[in-house]
């Protein structure tokens, strides 16, 4: 009945919405959103799950309590979990670094778990380090429950859930991670002293050469969630999915979402370095106002009919002296309440203190 129930709130949403999918965003490698709806909805995550238990790991490794070279016994009951699995026997020894390649391109679950435990010592106190790690980078609308991913049928616990605008932000800490990204966008790796091949279990269809899957994950009463990133120009970008419904909506809005990327947005450069901005009153300068200039390009993509808002932010007191350079105040432009870029207000020039000829000067001139 649960399961029926939960399939029945998603067909009818996307009902409701007209809509293949429950939540899709379009990023910038740094970050920013481009398009997407619904990005800030909860939805439970599947596979997602386990990029952030391989965030953990690494953040283990890097904290020197473990090596890619630690070698861990697999206990019985690891060896005999159900589901998506690496062929392991009870004691058998396995490196950590074997896990890693299985849990990321094979999504399978017992490598996941054997990680958790080597770790935290259990997957409860796994999955108290993967929520700190979450609050840490900003993930405020995502809660986990387990290390796996896996259906609440199966674990008995609540399912992990996020939305769209935490994954970002979840893919742009892997993007920080250059081994694990690396590992993650491998067709294939060699395990087990390279005697078995771990497939790539993301690989996604799409019309784009250099569309990359980095995550998938299906379960029938939550839909296809689909990670992947492509290049544009030598940026990379980040396409995030959640929700749809069968694989032919999956296949076709992945090739929607490059259409959209490739053909709807334009590089453009809004403002260039040393491009005028604004003058403003100046204290204790030999002159009554300075003159302010863009620090550096903006350039990023929009699209042709966005309307751009401009903003300035200055201090209430400017006050020389002030060196060529020197960082005044801040430039932002922004569509539809969201930052698309900044750069700081400089002069040109250095701006001395003025001397006691200067402020009687000041005094008979406008």
């Amino acid at each position: 009945m649960k399961k029926f129930f939960s399939l029945f709130l998603i067909i009818t949403s996307m009902i409701f919405s007209g809509t293949d999918y429950i939540a899709r965003g379009i990023f910038t490698n740094d970050g920013r959103l481009l398009e997407g709806e619904n990005v800030g909805i909860k939805h439970p995550l599947n596979s997602i799950t386990k990029l952030m238990s391989g965030l953990v790991v690494f953040d283990a490794i890097s904290q020197g309590k473990l090596s890619l070279n630690s070698v861990t016994k697999v206990l019985e009951i690891e060896a005999k979990l159900d589901g998506s699995k690496m062929m392991l026997k009870p004691d058998e020894e396995v490196k950590v670094e074997d896990l890693l390649i299985g849990m990321l391109l094979g999504n399978q679950n017992n490598a996941t778990l054997i990680l958790a435990r080597i770790v935290a010592k259990n997957e409860v106190e796994f999955v108290k380090l993967m929520n700190a790690k979450a609050k840490k980078i900003g993930m405020k609308n995502t809660e986990f429950y387990t290390s796996t991913g896996l259906h609440t049928d199966i674990t008995k616990k609540k399912s992990d859930v996020g939305t769209v605008e935490d994954i970002n932000k979840l893919m742009n800490a892997i993007y920080k991670n250059k081994t694990m990204y690396n590992m993650l966008v491998q067709k294939s790796l060699k395990i087990k002293n390279k005697s078995i091949t771990i497939e790539n279990t993301n690989k996604i269809s799409s019309k784009d050469p250099l569309a990359v899957g980095l995550r998938q994950g299906y379960y029938v009463s939550t839909g296809y969630n689909v990670v992947f990133t492509t290049n544009k120009e030598g940026k990379n970008y980040t396409v995030i999915l959640l929700g749809l419904l069968s694989d032919e909506a999956r296949n076709s809005q992945i090739n929607e979402e490059i259409d959209a990327l490739k053909n709807n947005f334009k590089t453009s450069i809004l403002i260039s370095a040393g491009e005028f901005i604004i003058e403003a009153p100046l204290k204790d300068g030999k002159e009554k106002r300075i003159a302010l200039y863009a620090g550096k390009d903006i350039r990023e993509e929009i699209k042709s009919d966005w309307k751009l808002n401009k903003y300035v932010f200055l201090p209430k007191e400017i006050k020389a002296p002030i060196k060529k350079g020197e960082k005044v105040g801040t430039y932002i432009i922004s569509y539809e309440g969201r930052e698309i870029g900044r750069t700081d207000l400089v002069t040109t020039v250095d701006i001395p203190k003025s001397n006691f000829l200067d402020e009687i000067k000041k005094k008979f001139t406008k």
